[in-house]
Order: structure tokens, then C-alpha cells, then sequence
């Protein structure tokens, strides 16, 4: 008895074996591991990997010269025309939220100050007139900054005018200041003049905002009383008891600059 229950076990051994054999062997035909799958997992991850980052780079804009990611089925970013548009008639903006509506049309974040409703720049629920958004740079300036060189327009920041000699800010895609015919036009007939704001009017012919005192149309300058030069607007000289402009860049009015008299 005890003779035929070794002979059991020899053969239920032997049997195992084969088994764990048989296996090995087709686990090493696939190059796998007899422990774990892991040789097997880390190659399709890999190849997992591989397609995505192939994915990612063929979803660039595919205008010449463009590194942005493309938006939608059109293969363009959102500049040159890719994602959704803005859903007014005739706008062809992209638009900026799921209202879909461009930024010129409302789309997008607002300014948390009461009554302005200009778009909102970075975390600070701000729009650049009031602080929002990255500011140049320059010690003592506040103004906000308009490109990578993190400098406001007066200190250099921005795209300048390409006609020769012309350093100032250049407006819209043409390249151009506005006094190079940059930018857009007044609508009323055989006027030349730049528009203000979005009346389609220079500020000879009403565009911009005006003097908030009674009875005054003149264009208002500044975001802290809304008033006109002649009634307080704009940025005054720091120097004690004059309330003149100030002129350019410098904090002062053209008498008390020493640069410029």
C-alpha cells in the first residue's frame, strides 16, 4: 500500500514539472518572464507612449511656420482659424467660453470691478487697466507688460511699427502705428483718423469715452475720475501743488521735467 501511494505522489510530481516546463518555455518564446509579466507590460507602455507623443505632434497647426496645438477637425490653432467660432452672425472669432461667444462679443472672463467689463487677465480677476494681468518690469511702472520682454508699450514692449525710422506701437496685423495707417479706421466719410474703443469712431467724431461732468464731450483720460484734461482727467506732475499732465513716461509735467526743459 504505502509502495503504491510513493508511486502516486512520483507520478503527480513528474506530471507538475512537465507543467512548470512546458511554461517556462512558452513564457520565453514570448520573451515574457516566468515570475511576471512585467518585460511584456513595460514594451506595450512603451509603444502606448510612442503613439501618444506621435499623436500629440501631428496635432499641430498645420500653417507653415505655426508650433500651437491645433483646435478641432480643421488642424489650425485657435489664431488661424481652428475650434469653435464665435456664434454671432458674421464673426469668425474664436469663441472664448461655453456661452460661445468671442472675447469682442463677451466671451470669456470679466473684470471684477464694478462697471467695466473688459477681460480679466491671470488669476486676478482684473483687467489690465486695473491691475490685472503681468506688469512691465521698469522700476516704479505700473503699466502692464505687452510681450515676452516683460516691458510696457512705453519702455519698449510690443510690436513696433515697420515703416523706417518709427518706433511706435505698431496696431492689428498690418504692421503699422496708427498714425501710419495702422489699425482701424474711423467710419464717418473721408476720415482717416483711428477708431476709439468699439463706436467705429475717431475722437473728433464722438469715439472713446467722454468727460462724465455735465455738458462736457470732451475724451476722458485715465480710469480713476473719467474727466477730461480740462477738468481734472489724466495723470497729474508729483511735484508739490502743480496739477498739470504729466508727459511721457516721466512723473512729471513739461516744466518740472529736467529732462526736457
Amino acid at each position: 500500500m504505502n509502495t503504491m501511494l510513493r508511486m502516486a505522489s512520483l507520478i503527480s510530481s513528474v506530471a507538475k514539472s512537465s507543467e512548470f516546463a512546458g511554461r517556462k518555455h512558452a513564457r520565453d518564446e514570448e520573451g515574457g518572464d516566468l515570475n511576471d509579466g512585467v518585460g511584456g507590460k513595460d514594451k506595450n507602455t512603451n509603444n502606448g507612449t510612442d503613439g501618444a507623443m506621435k499623436k500629440r505632434k501631428a496635432r499641430t497647426c498645420i500653417e507653415q511656420g505655426c508650433g500651437e496645438m491645433s483646435r478641432g477637425a480643421s488642424g489650425k490653432c485657435i489664431a488661424h482659424g481652428g475650434g469653435r467660432q464665435c456664434d454671432e452672425p458674421g464673426c469668425d472669432k474664436p469663441s472664448r467660453d461655453a456661452h460661445g461667444k468671442c472675447i469682442a462679443h463677451g466671451g470669456g472672463r470679466r473684470c471684477e470691478e464694478p462697471g467695466c467689463d473688459k477681460l480679466s487677465r491671470g488669476a486676478s480677476g482684473k483687467c489690465k487697466a486695473h491691475g490685472g494681468g503681468r506688469r512691465c518690469n521698469e522700476p516704479n511702472c505700473e503699466r502692464p507688460s505687452r510681450d515676452a520682454s516683460g516691458k510696457c508699450t512705453a519702455h519698449g514692449g510690443g510690436k513696433r511699427c515697420n515703416v523706417h525710422g518709427c518706433n511706435k506701437l505698431s496696431q492689428s496685423t498690418s504692421g503699422k502705428c496708427n498714425g501710419h495707417g495702422g489699425g482701424r479706421r474711423c467710419d464717418e466719410p473721408g476720415c482717416e483718423r483711428s477708431t476709439q474703443s468699439k463706436s467705429g469712431k475717431c475722437i473728433a467724431h464722438g469715439g472713446g469715452q467722454r468727460c462724465v461732468e455735465p455738458g462736457c464731450n470732451k475724451s476722458s483720460l485715465g480710469l480713476s475720475n473719467k474727466k477730461c484734461h480740462a477738468h481734472g482727467g489724466g495723470r497729474r506732475c508729483d511735484e508739490p501743488g502743480c496739477k498739470k499732465i504729466r508727459r511721457g513716461v516721466s512723473s512729471k509735467c513739461s516744466a518740472h521735467d529736467v529732462h526736457q526743459v
